[in-house]
């Protein structure tokens, strides 16, 4: 079981490093102008919104390579597309699960803090003035029955 969660693990990290981002349903490439995404009242910028959720993808990081690093000598992992990834399935969750999965991810407990820090986190990583472009892609799939 341990591998099986390594594994799905390891090909989010490998899925989200490969494929381009996507907005609002279209593909971006680079060179090509970026859509500005619609705003909602998760965009009002406020400094350090985004603390909590940084503090936590920190505190999960460090979580998750010293329980990788146990078994591995040599070992690379992207905490920022594993967190964002399992954060998408904690929203989803209810009961036990989703509060199992808070303690483990170091999730903020209120939506608002939560949802607000995770859009402004993704803003600022989208800013256009700077020097690198960092490009991911998440997407959680449900059925039910």
């Amino acid at each position: 079981m341990r591998r099986l969660v390594l594994l799905v693990l390891l090909l989010t990290v490998i899925v989200g490093g490969c494929l381009g981002q996507a907005e609002n349903g279209k593909s971006t490439t680079p060179g090509s102008s970026s859509i500005t995404p619609q705003d909602t009242k998760h965009d009002v910028l406020k400094e350090e919104q985004e603390k909590a959720v940084v503090e936590g993808i920190n505190a999960f990081a460090i979580d998750l390579y010293m329980e990788l690093a146990k078994e591995n000598d040599n070992l690379f992992f992207s905490p920022y597309s594993v967190e964002t990834a399992l954060a998408m399935a904690y929203e989803g969750a209810t009961g036990v699960t989703r509060e199992d999965m808070g303690k483990v991810l170091h999730l903020p407990s209120e939506d608002e803090a939560r949802w607000t820090g995770f859009r402004y986190l993704l803003l600022s990583l989208k800013t256009s003035n700077s020097s690198y472009i960092l490009r991911t892609a998440n997407a959680l799939w449900v059925q039910r029955g």
